[in-house]
């Protein structure tokens, strides 16, 4: 991994199994939280990385958030930030644990549990990486759904209007389908929800039913 050039923006996350251990050098890590937007959280560790013969202590423990697709659903997995000049790496602990297989051949990430789970890769520096675009900030839907009870229930035309306030640049099909998913699993907005619409007719009075009872034998 030595030969990597990084650039000034994100790069995305790197796929690899070879790598025992997920890590993420510390230049990465703060272009990882400039482009999310989120605050860097390091909890304390004593984990140690050896690479070639230098041993590198971790600076800390930290949580990457990754978007899956384009409706909201993203995997969380932790990591440790080492100060060495290292992409952020999806090791092969988290593959393990999160049941996660790279295809090379077609470049994608498949799911184990989740068969329709596949999720395209780009082929850069030599190495696979699951990458997005910048400035998109990847909102959990436990963290969408947050928003929807901070909000005090909003509609779903609201919800979207909002989230389109926040990037409107990036405000795309999938992030407007977002609020009808959280509406839909919200117990307070299914129980206050009006009735749909039903159309009624009425049976002129004149008109008796169940008087004759026809018996079929076969």
């Amino acid at each position: 991994m030595n030969n990597i050039k990084h650039r000034e923006s994100f790069e995305g996350v790197c796929m690899d199994d070879g790598a025992q251990r997920s890590s993420a050098g510390l230049s990465a890590y703060k272009r990882y939280w400039s482009c999310t937007h989120s605050l860097p959280e390091l909890t304390s560790s004593n984990e140690l990385f050896k690479l070639g013969k230098i041993v590198h202590k971790s600076l800390g423990k930290t949580v990457i958030r990754m978007p899956t697709d384009d409706r909201g659903n993203l995997l969380e997995y932790e990591t440790e930030a080492i100060d060495v000049n290292l992409p952020i790496l999806f090791g092969l602990d988290n593959m393990k644990e999160h049941r996660w297989c790279v295809n090379d051949v077609t470049d994608e990430i498949c799911s184990q549990l989740d068969p329709s789970l596949k999720v395209k890769l780009s082929l850069k520096f030599k190495h696979i990486y699951l990458e997005w675009l910048e400035n998109i900030i990847p909102y959990s839907r436990s963290g969408l759904i947050r928003i929807h009870l901070r909000f005090a229930h909003p509609t779903t035309d609201n919800l979207a209007e909002l989230l389109k306030r926040a990037d409107t640049e990036n405000f795309v099909k999938g992030t407007k389908q977002l609020p009808y998913d959280t509406s839909a699993i919200c117990k307070a907005c299914q129980h206050m929800e009006s009735k749909p619409y039903s159309f009624q007719v009425t049976m002129p009075d004149i008109m008796q039913f169940n008087r004759e009872v026809i018996i079929a034998l076969s």
